[in-house]
Order: C-alpha cells, then sequence, then structure tokens
C-alpha cells in the first residue's frame, strides 16, 4: 500500500572522521540506499564550526577531520558499494550542497559509472577546491 509520500534522506560524508572504519561505513551507506531506493538521496559534507562538540574534540585531539580528497574517496566507495540490482526504483542522487567539495547529480542506478568517473577525474586532476563550494 503506498502512502503518497515520496521518502527523502539526506546522508553526511566524513562524519566518522580520519581513523574510523570508514570503509565499513561507505559500505552500510550504500546498502541503506539501494535497500530503501527513496525517491530522493543526498550527501552533504561534514562541516566544523567553533563551539560544536566535534570542533571541541578535534582541538583536543580526540576527533581527526576528514576532508577534500578523503570525502570524495568516502563518495566513490559509497557508489561503488552499491548493487545496481537491489534498487526497486530510480533514485535521484545529489551531492550538489554547498558543502560538498565537488557537485554530483544523477540517478540511481544507472548514473554510478558516470559520478564515479567524474570522482576519479577531480581526485586525479587535483581538481578539488577546498573553498570552491564550501561557503558555510
Amino acid at each position: 500500500m503506498s502512502t503518497g509520500i515520496d521518502l527523502s534522506i539526506t546522508l553526511i560524508a566524513g562524519l566518522m572522521g580520519k581513523f574510523q572504519d570508514n570503509k565499513n561505513h561507505a559500505i552500510n551507506t550504500a546498502k541503506i540506499i539501494q535497500d530503501i531506493s527513496p525517491k530522493y538521496a543526498s550527501i552533504l559534507n561534514l562541516r566544523l564550526y567553533e563551539g560544536t562538540e566535534l570542533y571541541k574534540l578535534m582541538q583536543k585531539g580526540k576527533y581527526d577531520y576528514l576532508e577534500g580528497v578523503e570525502v570524495l574517496k568516502e563518495m566513490k566507495m559509497i557508489l561503488e558499494n552499491m548493487d545496481k540490482t537491489k534498487f526497486t526504483k530510480e533514485v535521484i542522487f545529489r551531492a550538489n550542497h554547498a558543502s560538498n567539495y565537488l557537485n554530483l547529480k544523477g540517478n540511481l542506478p544507472d548514473d554510478i559509472d558516470k559520478m564515479v568517473a567524474e570522482i576519479d577525474r577531480a581526485i586525479e586532476h587535483e581538481a578539488i577546491d577546498v573553498n570552491n563550494y564550501r561557503f558555510l
């Protein structure tokens, strides 16, 4: 039975920091997206602001902020770990928020390879300006 309500999910890349199990996190994130096949899925990149708990932990050396190429590699892992056969419908995917290092958009599962290639090009050509989209 359909309720007629579109499901939208927003995920945060980089939340685990550098020294956590980012691979396992990426695999589980991919699984969530493919299993629930929401109408919309978006990925934002974590921003730390002075005064927040994560910022305080970073200042104390207890949290190592993930940024730039590392965040793109995590996003790539998420996309690469999606099983295209598990989607029950097309998912509109966006990573084009002001917090993102790279502007990505496509439809899942059809555009996974295209978006992975865009990430690879950005990493290979060092086309990541950490201040380009990060206006927040």
